[in-house]
């Protein structure tokens, strides 16, 4: 028979305080369902719930994997026995479990085997519900998972109790919502560049005894022959061979143990035998006491260009620094998933927010966006070029992503548009679409130092090409800053390549707008002098 969980000690309070949320059967919001989306990626789970404990029922505020599904019984849900926990609760198999054996949820549907949530704790210490995982197989969790699944479970807590902010705080509470339709954009952006990148990435989790692989992209598979059930849970010296390089292999092992960054180039051998040259770059991610907890890894294959050394030495350089950048990755994602106390100080300073809801807005807003961000650019460069079949009409498309793309103006810098265009449809995807206009508006309002004016045209153009001349929608975005000298401007668009101080650039803006306007057939001109500003041209061809 079904075990009911125990009721907490304080559920009248616990119910009181879910009632004051009044959270229970609200609509969807994005960033519950972003969360939930994420983490059945992540986990690699067909389910994912953000789920409140009512008084007879727990009800689904976010809901991946369960469609029709909006709530089920308190005396048969697992998150009833998880609110009492103080850390992950995991079922590996719920029916070698005699809480959960009979439960119809698992003899029936959805057919749980395997469960792990972390309570949903406000700062009040009220347990409200638990962010969960789900799976219809037996499984376990790593270590790095746990922590994860928590983080996650924090990141829900911190936005409860954001929804919190009083009438007296209305425009702080504006500024949140629009902050966080930012970061699910920014989130489904990151999804959609992760799918798509066709870098070999992989994980080892080094808080396991033989530093296993807990995650391997599709790149990987396809570089290698091996399946992600022939890769996960094994070390990757299964990639080792004949004439692979014992000085390197001592290299890498060195560098593991000392928790240090590491590049180089070694010889690999895939499933089948064929020996290919692998560039390799491993970078440390380290706990906030300082503890290694991962290694990860980015794999190419450079065999055709090291044949080919002398003719492709600009190539490899950028390469190359694609394998240094993931080392500043590594760096930003943990520091970016700690709270940035400094910006939260000066969030309560200005009163932006009420006291109780300052740390965990700025770990919402800041951590989680700028993290998020730093990773879409590094991942959306790599992407392969590819037509997304999505027609828009240019203005149209415009005026719904500049919302979004002048958020970066200061209130010293005044904007100037001139739509001139007809009717014109254009093949290209709202994400992409939104990438290039978000980035020439911030370079602009970068080189204007904060102040000046920003000057935007939309009219048809002819796109020339040796075939035929096309029409074309063109994008015209003129700035009055600091302008560009003749060496920078043959620069521009090289990766990495940034004038900007140390910390404040990835190099990554301008090649990848270029990347993406190349993608849609098109053309992308610079026009720029110092002191007197600088002018970017598009043309877009007509679908």
């Amino acid at each position: 028979m079904t075990q009911p969980a125990a009721i907490p000690a304080n559920e009248e309070e616990r119910i009181a305080r879910l009632r004051m949320l009044a959270i229970l059967d609200s609509d969807p919001e994005v960033m519950f369902d972003s969360l939930t989306r994420l983490a059945a990626e992540i986990f690699e789970v067909p389910i994912a719930l953000v789920s409140f404990v009512d008084t007879d029922r727990q009800w689904f505020k976010a809901n991946v994997g369960l469609p029709g599904f909006t709530e089920t019984p308190r005396d048969i849900a697992f998150c009833s026995h998880a609110i009492l926990e103080t850390g992950v609760m995991e079922v590996k198999d719920a029916l070698l479990d005699e809480r959960f054996a009979t439960n119809p949820l698992v003899t029936g549907g959805p057919g749980i085997r395997f469960y792990a949530g972390a309570p949903v704790i406000l700062s009040d210490a009220s347990r409200l519900g638990t962010f969960c995982v789900i799976d219809r197989v037996p499984r376990k969790l790593s270590a790095l998972q746990r922590s994860m699944l928590t983080e996650m479970a924090g990141a829900v807590s911190h936005a409860i109790e954001a929804r919190e902010i009083t009438a007296n705080a209305k425009t702080a509470r504006i500024r949140l919502e629009d902050d966080l339709a930012v970061i699910a954009r920014r989130t489904e952006v990151l999804r959609a560049t992760i799918d798509a990148c066709p870098i070999a990435v992989t994980i080892a989790d080094m808080t396991l005894p033989d530093a296993t692989l807990i995650y391997a992209n599709d790149a990987f598979s396809q570089l290698t022959g091996y399946g992600r059930d022939e890769t996960l849970d094994r070390n990757c010296r299964f990639l080792k061979g004949p004439e692979t390089s014992p000085e390197l292999s001592r290299k890498l092992g060195q560098a593991i143990a000392a928790g240090e960054q590491v590049e180089v180039e070694i010889v690999n051998y895939r499933k089948d035998g064929t020996k290919f040259l692998n560039r390799l770059t491993l970078a440390p991610i380290h706990d906030k006491s300082g503890k290694l907890t991962a290694f990860i890894g980015l794999q190419s294959d450079i065999t055709f260009e090291a044949q080919r050394r002398d003719a492709s030495e600009q190539q490899r350089a950028k390469m190359a620094a694609l394998g240094r950048a993931m080392g500043g990755v590594a760096h930003e994602i943990n520091n970016m998933l700690q709270p940035v106390s400094l910006l939260v100080q000066d969030a309560i300073d200005n009163h932006f927010v009420t006291p109780e809801g300052a740390g965990h807005l700025g770990i919402v807003l800041d951590c989680t966006r700028n993290a998020r961000n730093i990773i879409g650019d590094v991942l959306a460069f790599s992407r392969p070029p590819s037509r997304s079949g999505e027609i828009h009409d240019f203005s149209t498309i415009f005026e719904e992503i500049l919302p979004l793309a002048i958020q970066a103006l200061t209130k010293h810098i005044t904007l100037s548009l001139a739509m001139e265009c007809p009717p014109l449809l254009i093949e290209i995807s709202r994400t992409k679409f939104s990438q290039i206009l978000v980035n020439l508006v911030s370079n602009a309002v970068s080189a204007m130092g904060g102040a000046g004016q920003l000057t935007i045209q939309l009219d048809e153009d002819v796109l020339e090409s040796p075939a035929q001349a096309r029409k074309a929608a063109r994008l015209r975005i003129t700035d009055t800053g600091c302008g560009m000298d003749a060496t920078t401007q043959e620069r521009a668009f090289e990766p990495f390549f940034t004038t900007k101080p140390i910390g404040q650039g990835t190099g990554l803006g301008l090649p990848l707008v270029y990347a993406l306007v190349q993608e849609t057939g098109g053309f992308i001109k610079l026009e720029s002098k110092p002191g007197l500003g600088t002018t970017i041209t598009i043309l877009i061809p007509a679908a």
